[in-house]
């Protein structure tokens, strides 16, 4: 899950991540109930200790050495 202005919103999953390090990295956010345009690019601080982060990274174990 991740908030914004005391709404919550439920991560579906994570499609796509693009930055080098702990501090770039950015990842293409799937919120669950919305269009698949209204995805969004967030930064590590925001799905970090969500499900979808765990599950993102068991498919790219390169990214865990980041």
């Amino acid at each position: 899950m991740a908030a914004s202005e005391g709404d919550e919103y439920v991560v579906d999953g994570l499609v796509d991540h693009r930055g080098d390090d702990k501090e770039t990295m950015e990842f293409l956010v799937h919120w669950a109930g919305y269009d698949v345009s209204e995805r969004t690019w967030e930064p590590l601080s925001e799905v970090d200790d969500t499900i979808a982060l765990e599950e993102y990274l068991q498919e790219h174990p390169e990214l865990v050495e980041i």
